[in-house]
């Protein structure tokens, strides 16, 4: 399940930060979850799954001892487009029309190495302002331990830069579902 996000050419939502966009989103989730709960055999949910996986078996420092996620971790995800055009980190913002980040394309395939690409200013550019997004979070958001720094895309569609913290994506993606499973946890163990 996609929250409605801005990136790209979808530049507004419908959602945003407030209070009562929050409480839809979190009556949402709970009425999913325990719908979810109910049902012999569950749907597999990817927010509720990966909140209870985390809050259950990665340990609390996880992240701040590994750092980084598949998104803010150069290569761990190469996005190419028909042209051979090559990026990494957050897949949608390949050939998106930035001039300062030259459309987030490192490189092509057929003219250039993906390790050659690491020492273009564009990659350092880019993973520097990544890295302090990273730092950044980590320094400013409890829910560090659980998502490791954001994903680059929301941040700079939503933002305007890859060193802000919190997004839409993050608050409803990441946060509310970890507050409502740990809340139902948390009731199971009263």
């Amino acid at each position: 399940m996609n929250i409605e996000e801005i990136e790209g050419i979808h530049t507004q939502s419908s959602l945003s930060m407030d209070d009562s966009a929050l409480e839809l989103v979190a009556s949402f989730y709970t009425q999913l979850y325990e719908r979810q709960l109910a049902d012999d055999k569950p749907l597999h949910i990817r927010e509720l799954d990966d909140a209870k996986r985390k809050l259950l078996a990665i340990p609390l420092d996880y992240f701040s001892l590994h750092g980084t996620t598949q998104q803010n971790n150069p290569y761990q995800i190469i996005s190419v487009d028909i042209d051979g055009n090559f990026s990494t980190f957050s897949p949608e913002l390949l050939g998106q029309n930035d001039e300062a980040y030259e459309k987030f394309i490192l490189g092509n395939v057929h003219q250039t190495g993906f390790r050659s690409a690491i020492d273009g200013a564009l990659f350092k550019k880019w993973y520097g302002e990544i890295q302090l997004g990273i730092h950044n979070c980590e320094e400013k958001c409890p829910y560090f331990s659980f998502c490791g720094g954001g994903v680059p895309a929301n941040k700079y569609y939503e933002n305007a830069s890859f060193e802000s913290t919190q997004t839409i994506q993050c608050k409803y993606s990441i946060q509310t579902p970890l507050e409502i499973i740990m809340s139902r946890l948390e009731e199971a163990f009263q």
